[in-house]
């Protein structure tokens, strides 16, 4: 059975909410737009009945009505997918409870949303959103004016990514985007690795031009912050590029990539690329973990970092599959832990600020790095490796390094600047 969907033909807008269905959405041949469902170990469409709901409704701002397709709650509905087909430039917002959400070949302005299911999407050239409570997030050959993506408890893999603002974050999975062309954005992870590879967008400006960072820590045009509470930072660079990283590991800093000018001022290490104005500013935070800054091409190599760190079935075998929604719990666990400070005096509010710290990042204090009192380690190339110190750094080999004087435990760690 097909359902047909009455978008109109002037700017069309769908919204599609899911429960235990999967959903897959493509552009149509003749521009139509047509919804069919497909049970589980078929090929051909089923007779749904009364399980999906298609309506319309006005649209809040007044332009085109908006077409709606919802599931409705049936004990006996067959496992399967819905295979939806429209004019590639409809605007999507999708939703679904337990189940993928998979989207190909898309112009349109595009939010995905899953609770437990994973996102895929790919060829698509408009404003992107993906967020993910359980379940990882892949995307490919996305170029669109800003890429937002999240993942509470899954890894979150991009390639192939164009665009003038990027944020990427995960609470409980690792990071891998590779052949990016970014102008600016964060990228960051509570709990699992982030493997970076990517140049700066022709359209970025430099650093500075563009909007200074808000008031989460997300860098302006030509400005890229890297954020990592619990794993290994790794950033791939063209090897000609003109650009400056700002490092503060509580672990080892390494550069890969080839000659540059460094100092330390304090706890923050700066390398600068390339004798030109820099392209990109790249400011990297890590509380646990080391920084590695490699070629371009070698990111395969030695920056191959992952696909997922468990699959769905595994998470299901470990009592890991959530069924929340993280963003309504999120305040409430924020919340609680700032109550877990104050109950238990100075070591709970460090645990406390710590956890927040992770989850949150942004300025704030907390973790490792704070209690070594932000001591970073510089490994030039072969044969050279300092430490980073108060006011400058050591070269080179012979003689004890120094190490700057540890700050108290209630010192603030801010991020690089």
């Amino acid at each position: 059975m097909i359902i047909s969907l009455p978008l109109p033909e002037h700017d069309p807008a769908l919204e599609i909410s899911l429960r235990n269905t999967s959903l897959e959405v493509e552009p149509s041949a003749d521009g139509g737009a047509t919804a069919r469902f497909i049970a589980a170990g078929e090929e051909t469409p089923r007779d749904t009945g009364e399980r999906f709901a298609v309506r319309t409704r006005e649209s809040d701002d007044g332009g085109s009505p908006i077409v709606s397709v919802e599931e409705q709650q049936l004990d006996d509905a067959a496992k399967g997918r819905l295979l939806v087909q429209v004019p590639a430039a409809t605007r999507l917002r999708l939703r679904s409870r337990n189940g993928g959400i998979e989207v190909r070949g898309l112009a349109g302005e595009l939010h995905v949303r899953t609770r437990n299911g994973s996102i895929s999407a790919r060829d698509s050239r408009g404003p992107l959103s993906a967020s993910a409570a359980n379940g990882a997030v892949r995307l490919a050959a996305i170029t669109g004016p800003n890429v937002e993506v999240s993942a509470a408890n899954g890894s979150v893999n991009l390639e192939d990514v164009e665009t003038p603002r990027l944020r990427v974050s995960t609470s409980n999975g690792r990071v891998r985007v590779a052949g990016a062309r970014v102008g600016g954005g964060t990228v960051r992870s509570a709990n699992g690795r982030i493997a970076l590879q990517i140049e700066p967008l022709a359209a970025a400006a430099g650093p500075g031009a563009g909007p200074a960072a808000d008031e989460d820590g997300d860098g302006g045009e030509g400005r890229l912050s890297v954020y990592s509470a619990n794993g290994p930072v790794t950033v791939a660079l063209p090897e000609h590029i003109n650009a400056s990283v700002k490092a503060h590991t509580g672990g080892v800093l390494r550069n890969h990539l080839g000659t540059a000018r460094s100092r330390t001022d304090r706890s923050v290490t700066t390398l600068q690329f390339g004798a030109g104005e820099p392209e990109l500013l790249i400011l990297i935070k890590n509380l646990r973990g080391g920084i590695e800054v490699i070629k371009h091409a070698e990111f395969e190599t030695r920056g191959r970092s992952a696909e997922e760190d468990f699959s769905d079935d595994d998470a299901r075998e470990y009592g890991v599959w959530f069924d929340v929604d993280f963003s309504e719990e999120f305040p409430r666990f924020m919340r609680d832990m700032k109550e877990f400070g104050m109950k238990f005096g100075r070591l709970g509010e460090e645990v406390s600020r710590e956890m927040r710290q992770a989850f949150r990042f942004g300025g704030g204090s907390g973790g490792d790095g704070e209690r070594r009192g932000g001591r970073a380690r510089r490994e030039g190339g072969p044969g050279a490796a300092a430490r980073g110190g108060g006011g400058g750094a050591r070269r080179g080999g012979g003689g004890a390094p120094t190490r700057p004087p540890a700050r108290p435990a209630s010192a603030a760690m801010s991020a690089p600047r």
